[in-house]
Formats: structure tokens, sequence, C-alpha cells
């Protein structure tokens, strides 16, 4: 583990305009500079890039450009995001140009699923699925859990922070569908801000018996055998 500081990160602001005037994203430009130097003195047979944020793929492409070991980019997210995650088109449009930069000089990419690949192929005008592979989300075994409990209804665990546009309501909202259907199905949230964000959602008698918010939770496996 290589600490790389970001620093000033009062010039994100300002490289973000940037950005989106030259058409290539600079928005992360100190960290990715220091990022490659420190990559660039490594050994290493082979470069693996994981997004997000964007920048950590243009470390991946620029440390391959510079030492000539192949890189392979790892899509969590998808660049540029849908309108409704990023309605700026002039943002959108500099992330899908400095994507299909990307695209065209890395080795290979591995996507977390079927979609998400075929949608950066699409936006990005190039042929990936030849040098792709989907590899989900590492997960724990199922096994390190322990033995399932028998129960007639599912439970769902949502683990993680609520930020940005990442909020609970559409959850809640798909839950309390769900519950017209399976009144005995719950929904388990642990993570910071999620009593703060999700109490007042709970409206109906329902919603209120059948989700359950744990608040901070300092043993995530806890919450994952518990659910």
């Amino acid at each position: 583990l290589l600490p790389c500081s970001p620093q000033p990160s009062q010039l994100h602001h300002g490289l973000a305009i940037l950005s989106r005037l030259c058409g290539q994203d600079l928005a992360h430009g100190p960290w990715v500079w220091r990022a490659t130097r420190l990559g660039a003195a490594q050994s290493a047979d082979l470069i693996y890039a994981c997004s997000s944020p964007l920048a950590s793929l243009s470390v991946g492409v620029a440390l391959q450009q510079r030492t000539g070991i192949p890189a392979v980019l790892h899509f969590t997210d998808a660049f540029p995001p849908p309108p409704e995650w990023q309605p700026s088109a002039l943002a959108r449009r500099c992330q899908q140009h400095t994507m299909a930069t990307l695209c065209a000089a890395a080795r290979d990419f591995t996507f977390l699923n079927r979609q998400l690949m075929a949608y950066q192929e699409r936006l990005g005008g190039q042929p990936l699925q030849e040098r792709s592979a989907v590899i989900p989300n590492i997960m724990i075994p199922w096994a390190a859990l322990g033995p399932r409990t028998a129960g007639p209804m599912p439970v769902f665990l949502h683990l993680g922070k609520f930020y940005g546009n990442r909020r609970p309501e559409p959850l809640v909202a798909a839950f309390a569908l769900l519950l017209a259907r399976l009144p005995a199905a719950e929904l388990h949230l642990a993570g910071k801000y999620s009593l703060a964000m999700v109490a007042p959602l709970l409206t109906t008698e329902a919603l209120k018996h059948q989700v359950h918010l744990l608040g901070d939770h300092v043993d995530p496996l806890a919450a994952m055998r518990a659910a």
C-alpha cells in the first residue's frame, strides 16, 4: 500500500471546470500525477486499475504508457453516468471523451456485470466484449456466515452510507411495494446516517414494523449473519 496525497484538494473544483472545457477528465490531476510516479517505480507484471473514480483508470493507462506493462481496467460504475445521475451534458461529454481515449489504449477490461459492459461499449463506440471478462464484486463465501436460518420470508440487508444522489427513498419505496405481496419480509439497514435518513420515511405501520434500523455497525459480518 502506497499512500498518495490528493492535495491540494482546493484545486479540485477548478480542475473540474477546466476538464469540461478541454474535454479530458482532470479533476484529480495532482493525485493522478503522484500515483503514476509512485506506480512507475514499482515492479509488476500487470496493472489492474479499478474505478471509481475515473481518475484511477487514467492512472492505469498512464502507467501502461510509461512502463510498457499491460493495463486492465475494471469498471464498477458507468462512465459517463446516466443523465439522472449526472445531469450536466458538458460533464458527461468530458467523461465520454476521456473513456474513449482510455478504452482505446488499455489492454483488457473487466466489468461488474454484462449490462455495464454493454453500456460502456455502446457509449464508447468501440468493441470491448472480445477483450473483456465479467467479474462481480468480491464477496466473502456464504459459508463464512454460518448455516442459513430457515424462514419463509426474505430478509434484505443494506450495508453502507447514504450520500449525495444515493438516497434511501427509492429503496424504502421498493420495499413498501414488496410488502404488499410479502407482508412478513424484512429490511435491515446498517451504516452511517441510516437512522436519521430512513426513520422519517417509515410512514406506515407495516414499514415501521418490518424495517429494522441498525445504525452504525462495527461488525458488518454480524449484520450479515443476522440477516
